[in-house]
C-alpha cells in the first residue's frame, strides 16, 4: 500500500477535505486490520471512510448474508471518518446486518471515548442514528408508531453485555429484536428489488434487468381467504431466536459458513466418504454402528431445517417472507435430495466396492481463512459461489448446475415434497393411484391391479431398489422409478414378467403392447438408463419435478449409468427437459430425450 503511487497521489494532490472510501485490501475483504488501515491514513493523509461490502450480494444469485457484522476490530473506529454498509439487495435480510454494525458503532464508540479520557484526540466520527434496530428492553413509539430516536449506549450499557465487540453476542441482541418484526403483518411490496426476483427483457436494443410484482394481494383466488388466512399466519407464529440462529448460520457471510451450516457439510460429507463400512464383508459393527450414529445425527440436523422452513412460512410478515424464502426453498430442496440419496445408500442399495467422492467446491471449505485472505480471491470465485445450498448440491454425484434450482413457487408455501425408497407396504397405494389418478375411466373391480401392473409393476419387479415412493402431507401422491441399465431390464421383462402378466391378464387383448423403444439401439447400449416420474395433479410442478430428476439421476450415476432417456409428460414438454440439458433423438423416436449423467 505504502509503494502505490495510486495512492500516494490521491494523498498529495487531492484536497484534504474531501474524503476518501476504502473497501480494505480487496472488494470483500473478510478481515480489514488496524495495521492496513494505519498505512492507509500515512499514505492518504487522511482518515478514509469505509465502504464496506461484508454484506453485498448482488453478484450471486444464490447467496444472501444474514451473520453478524465482524471482522472489524472496533480499535478502528479512531482511525476512521466513517462507516458506511452496502448491504444485501433483499431489503428485509438487512436488520441483523446493519443492527450489529449499529452494535459495533455504538461499543467502538464507547471503547473510543474511554480510552479518549487520557487523550486529547477526540476526532471521532459521529454515531449513526439506529432508529428502529434497538437493542434496549423496551422501545418507545412515536405518535406515529415508529420508534424513535434512541439515545446512544452508554460504556456501562455496553460493557454490561459485552466486554469487546463479539459477534455472536452482537447477533444476539439483534435476532431479539427481529424475532419482533417477523410477527408483525406486513405485506410484500408491490415491486421487490430481490435480485431473485429480476427477469431480463431487451428495451431499445439494450437488456436490462426489471422486477417483477410480487404481492400476494393481487393473486385473484387469494382474495376471498386472504383476512383468513392472515389470521391464521398470526396465530401461527411459533418461530424462535434458536430457529433464526440456524437461519442465520445457514446464510451466514461470504467467506464461511455459521455452525449449524458447517455441521449439515461435515456431516454429509462424513456419510458419503465413509459409506463402504457399511458394505464391507466381513461387516465392521464398530463401522457400522458408527456410520448410522453418524445418519442420525445428520437427520436431525436435517429436520431442523425443515421445521424451521414450515414455521418461516407461516409469519405474519409477508415482506420477510417474500425476501427469504427463494433462498431457505432452495436449500430445503438439497437437502431432501440428500437426504433421499443417502437413506437410499443406507439400505445397502450401493454395488459393494463402488467408492463415492463427494465433491466439495474445495477441500477445505471449512478452514477457509487461508482462501479468505488472499488479496485475488473474491467471493465471486467458483470455491465460494452458491454457498452452502451449492456446497451441499456439490456432495451428490450427479452435477446438474443452476437449472435444478432455480424454481421456488412465486408463492410461498410450506408444503414439502419427501421422496423414499419404495417398500412392499407402499404397493397397495400406489397401485390405486395409477388406477384413479387422471382418469374418469370405468375399471372391472376384478380388472383394479391392471393400471398399476401395467404402470408401475415393470420396476418394482425388475428394479425396486431403485424406484421411490413420493409423498406429501396429505399421503402418497406418485412415484419415481429410475432404471439403471436398459437392456437389462428389457431382457427381465420379456424373459419373466410379461409371460406373466399375459397370463394373469390372458382375456385381455395386447395387455402391454409392444415394449417401447425396445428396438432403439442407443436405448439398448451398455450404462444406458431409463426413468418414470408419475405425479399427482397437486405435486405435478417444475419445482418438484427438478428435484426429483436431480435425485434420481444421482442414484443412476452411482450404480455405473452413463445416460437417461425420459419422455415428457403432458405438463412439461420439450422446452422443460432441453432446458435441463436433455436432447431429443432424431427420427422415429424424436418423443424420447436424453441427457448425460
Amino acid at each position: 500500500m505504502i509503494k502505490s503511487q495510486y495512492l500516494t497521489t490521491i494523498g498529495n494532490d487531492l484536497h484534504p477535505k474531501i474524503a476518501v472510501m476504502w473497501t480494505g485490501n480487496k472488494v470483500i475483504p473478510e478481515v480489514i486490520t488496524r495495521k492496513s488501515i494505519e498505512e492507509l491514513v500515512s499514505v492518504l493523509k487522511r482518515k478514509p471512510v469505509i465502504w464496506d461490502n461484508i454484506h453485498a450480494n448482488d453478484y450471486d444469485v444464490k447467496r444472501v448474508y444474514l451473520g453478524a457484522y465482524c471482522g472489524r476490530r472496533v480499535d478502528l473506529y479512531p482511525l476512521l471518518s466513517g462507516i458506511l454498509t452496502n448491504p444485501n439487495c433483499e431489503f428485509e435480510a438487512n436488520f441483523v446486518p446493519i443492527h450489529t454494525l449499529g452494535t459495533w458503532c455504538r461499543m467502538a464508540a464507547a471503547t473510543a471515548s474511554r480510552d479518549s479520557e487520557e487523550s486529547t484526540d477526540t476526532d471521532t466520527f459521529e454515531d449513526v442514528a439506529m432508529d428502529d434496530l434497538s437493542d434496549d428492553d423496551a422501545c418507545p413509539e412515536s405518535p406515529h408508531g415508529s420508534p424513535m430516536d434512541l439515545e446512544p449506549l452508554s460504556v456501562a450499557d455496553v460493557t454490561s453485555v459485552v466486554a469487546e465487540y463479539d459477534p455472536k453476542h452482537a447477533l444476539r441482541l439483534a435476532l431479539k429484536d427481529w424475532l419482533l418484526e417477523f410477527e408483525k403483518y406486513e405485506q410484500a411490496p408491490v415491486r421487490t428489488y430481490s435480485k431473485r426476483n429480476l427477469k431480463s427483457q431487451v428495451v431499445n436494443g439494450q437488456t436490462v434487468l426489471t422486477a417483477t410484482s410480487y404481492n400476494l394481494d393481487i393473486t385473484p383466488p387469494s382474495l376471498e381467504n386472504l383476512e383468513e388466512m392472515r389470521a391464521e399466519k398470526k396465530c401461527s407464529m411459533n418461530l424462535n431466536e434458536d430457529q433464526l440462529i440456524l437461519l442465520t448460520d445457514l446464510f451466514c457471510l461470504p467467506y464461511g459458513y455459521g455452525d449449524k451450516g458447517v455441521q449439515l457439510l461435515e456431516g454429509m460429507s462424513w456419510l458419503l466418504t465413509n459409506v463402504e463400512d457399511i458394505y464391507e464383508d466381513p461387516p465392521s459393527k464398530e463401522k457400522v454402528s458408527c456410520w448410522y450414529d453418524r445418519l442420525q445425527k445428520f437427520e436431525e440436523h436435517c429436520r431442523a431445517v425443515y421445521d424451521m422452513f414450515q414455521l418461516f412460512c407461516l409469519i405474519p410478515n409477508e415482506a420477510i417472507l417474500y425476501d427469504l424464502y427463494p433462498y431457505l426453498w432452495d436449500l430445503k430442496e438439497v437437502l431432501l435430495s440428500l437426504d433421499t440419496f443417502v437413506h437410499w445408500l443406507a439400505k445397502g442399495n450401493l454395488t459393494p466396492g463402488t467408492k463415492l467422492q463427494p465433491t466439495l467446491l474445495y477441500p477445505d471449505y471449512i478452514n477457509y481463512s487461508s482462501h479468505a485472505t488472499s488479496d485475488y480471491v473474491e467471493p465471486w470465485h467458483v470455491m465460494y459461489l452458491g454457498g452452502l445450498t451449492v456446497a451441499l448440491y456439490k456432495l451428490l454425484p450427479f452435477k446438474g448446475g443452476y437449472h435444478f434450482l432455480d424454481e421456488a413457487p412465486e408463492r410461498p408455501t410450506n408444503d414439502m415434497l419427501h421422496v423414499r425408497p419404495y417398500t412392499e407396504s407402499d404397493k397397495e397405494a400406489l397401485y390405486q393411484f395409477c388406477a384413479f389418478e387422471d382418469t374418469d375411466d370405468l375399471f372391472d373391480i376384478e380388472k383394479i391391479d391392471l393400471p398399476g401392473d401395467r404402470d408401475f409393476g415393470p420396476y418394482i419387479s425388475v428394479c425396486e431398489r431403485t424406484t421411490f415412493t413420493v409423498e406429501d402431507s396429505e399421503g402418497i401422491c406418485g412415484y419415481i422409478a429410475a432404471v439403471p441399465d436398459n437392456a437389462a431390464f428389457h431382457k427381465a421383462l420379456t424373459s419373466t414378467w410379461l409371460p406373466e402378466m399375459n397370463k394373469k391378464y390372458s382375456d385381455v387383448a395386447d395387455f402391454m403392447g409392444p415394449l417401447p423403444f425396445a428396438d432403439c439401439p442407443s436405448w439398448n447400449f451398455p450404462s444406458a438408463a431409463h426413468l418414470s416420474v408419475r405425479l399427482n395433479k397437486r405435486t405435478r410442478t417444475n419445482c418438484n419435478l427438478k428435484r426429483l430428476l436431480s435425485t434420481t439421476f444421482s442414484v443412476l450415476k452411482s450404480l455405473g449409468a452413463w445416460y437417461v432417456y425420459c419422455c415428457p409428460d403432458k405438463d412439461h414438454g420439450d422446452a422443460f427437459y432441453t432446458a435441463l440439458g436433455f436432447y431429443p433423438l432424431e427420427g422415429e423416436y424424436s418423443n424420447l430425450l436424453w441427457r448425460a449423467l
